[in-house]
């Protein structure tokens, strides 16, 4: 059966087809009103008998339909590609971002953390429909609600508090505006702030109202921070004090309340594990039907080809041949044509973890994405180093895939004893973007190195200590030698006057004591 994969992109349909009736039903066509002289000559050959200029217009036309239709992503379905039924919940994530989310209590920010957070949401969550809300004295639509996870990430991590013309922080607000999405019944909220904002009693009595369920994520330390304005100037209040804006745990009363679940997070190494866990067994589940494309057959490369067939003799311009030939004729442009048949094979290979066969797939393609996934099957393989060198060779403008790439190096540094490097990969890695397992790969390998360089401390001064104590032992030797050579100096009258005090003497042992007891609690003394 063949389908579309994106369907949406027929509309254009709608477009072309009248736009082609309109050509076809033109008694005459001057091209002189359409295309200027330059053009003409550099694209246009003269008009022959059969290929006139109107035909060749309705031809260019007609390329644009099969250009559609290939957008649109043709796919035969296999018999066991269905529609499948998938068990998922809707979300709305509630993003704090007045300028006290700005303090770097946690590094690399409170609201950074928050971002970090939410796209741990979205690995954690990938039957949910999310729908994300920014807030400080109002409330603003990120997103509406989708499962397309990375759209989300792509909008929240290009979050911009500056921007925002109001400051400060309602919580109400942020409630009250999740009632405006549309299938937000049922929905469970999450709420990343820093704490409540003074009208704490407003949004309990709103939730009790609207029987919401609110999880709170409490971001930031009871010391607190310093607050700095875009300028890096310190914010003072109105008697010219410095503010420190501290956490607030109040606002925990809306997830108390509301039977939601709550965590109090005050550094990075908290683990928010549980908290996620608790969301997704208490959130109400509902039926989503979901476009089970694994397997299918792609077709889009044949009204592709069609089209650019049609684009040639629209033309008919002999440099057009030429580019004709070489889109088919090149090795390297072919091979990206057909790009999508070897990603295909390396990604079912990659699942079914037959790696050395999934790095072959993505060394035929030729994009930085292709290589970066063969660096990873290569490591799957414990062949670090030729991961390592890929990893090395590659960089991306996209900070999310740029920190993964920095994070894998740091790994596979990490695989070969190379602990200097590693730590610098994930130190640049955080510095694209927070994640928490780069934060804590990176605080545990330092740690490591800590330990390390204290045990070697510790055994160069006890061998500095074991040095000493044999130049002692040795001192101790050469007394002992010299006593003896005195012994042996001894009269022989002082020897026969031993030789009789020791028959008249009892023999005993005298035990050296090893070690003391120390537990005083031992009753048997047997």
């Amino acid at each position: 059966m063949i389908s579309f994969a994106q369907q949406w992109y027929l509309l254009f349909l709608v477009l072309v087809v009248p736009l082609l009736i309109l050509v076809m039903k033109m008694k005459s066509l001057n091209i002189e009103d359409i295309f200027s002289k330059e053009v003409r000559e550099r694209v246009f050959v003269k008009s022959g008998t059969f290929l006139n200029y109107k035909r060749r217009l309705a031809l260019l036309v007609l390329a644009l339909a099969f250009m559609v239709v290939a957008l649109a992503r043709p796919v035969i379905l296999d018999e066991n590609v269905t529609k499948e039924d998938i068990e998922g919940f809707n979300l709305i994530v509630l993003i704090d971002v007045s300028k006290s989310m700005s303090v770097k209590d946690l590094f690399p920010s409170r609201l950074e953390y928050a971002k970090a957070f939410v796209s741990k949401v979205l690995q954690e969550f990938p039957e949910a429909n999310v729908a994300v809300l920014a807030f400080s004295q109002d409330a603003f639509l990120v997103t509406p609600f989708s499962k397309d996870a990375k759209s989300i990430e792509f909008l929240v991590e290009h979050l911009n508090p500056e921007y925002l013309t109001t400051q400060g922080s309602l919580i109400v607000s942020a409630l009250r505006a999740t009632q405006k999405l549309k299938d937000a019944q049922d929905a469970e909220i999450l709420l990343l702030s820093d704490g409540a904002d003074g009208l704490i009693q407003e949004s309990l009595d709103f939730i009790e109202e609207k029987n919401l369920r609110v999880h709170v994520l409490n971001i930031g330390t009871s010391k607190g921070d310093v607050i700095y304005n875009k300028d890096t100037e310190l914010i003072k209040d109105k008697e010219g004090n410095i503010v420190i804006s501290k956490r607030d745990d109040a606002v925990l009363a809306l997830a108390k309340q509301s039977g939601g679940a709550y965590l109090s997070v005050s550094n990075v190494s908290v683990d928010t594990q549980k908290f996620l866990d608790s969301i997704k067994k208490v959130s109400k589940k509902i039926k989503m039907k979901h476009d089970k494309l694994e397997g299918a057959k792609e077709l889009f490369i044949y009204p592709l080809i069609v089209s650019f067939v049609l684009v040639f003799f629209s033309f008919n311009a002999p440099r057009f041949f030429f580019i004709f030939l070489l889109l088919f004729t090149c090795k390297d442009v072919q091979a990206g044509l057909f790009d999508f048949y070897h990603l295909k094979k390396a990604n079912e290979s990659y699942k079914a973890k037959e790696y050395e066969q999934a790095a072959k797939e993505f060394s035929k393609l030729q994009n930085k994405e292709a290589l970066y996934n063969e660096a990873n099957a290569l490591y799957k393989q414990k062949e670090f180093q030729k991961a390592q060198k890929i990893y090395e060779g590659l960089k991306f403008e996209d900070k999310t895939k740029e920190m993964q790439r920095l994070h894998n190096l740091g790994n596979s540094y990490v695989q070969t004893k190379e602990y200097e490097k590693a730590i610098k990969s994930y130190e640049e890695a955080l510095k694209q973007k927070y994640d928490e397992d780069t934060k804590f790969n990176l605080e545990l390998l330092k740690k490591q190195n800590k330990d390390k360089k204290d045990q070697n401390n510790s055994q160069k001064q006890k061998n500095k200590e074991e040095k000493k104590n044999n130049q002692k032992q040795e001192n101790k030797s050469d007394q002992a030698a010299s006593d003896k050579k005195e012994e042996k100096q001894m009269s022989e009258s002082e020897a026969q006057k031993w030789e009789k005090l020791m028959q008249n003497k009892e023999l005993k042992t005298q035990p050296l004591i090893m070690e003391k007891n120390r537990n005083s609690d031992v009753q048997n003394s047997w």
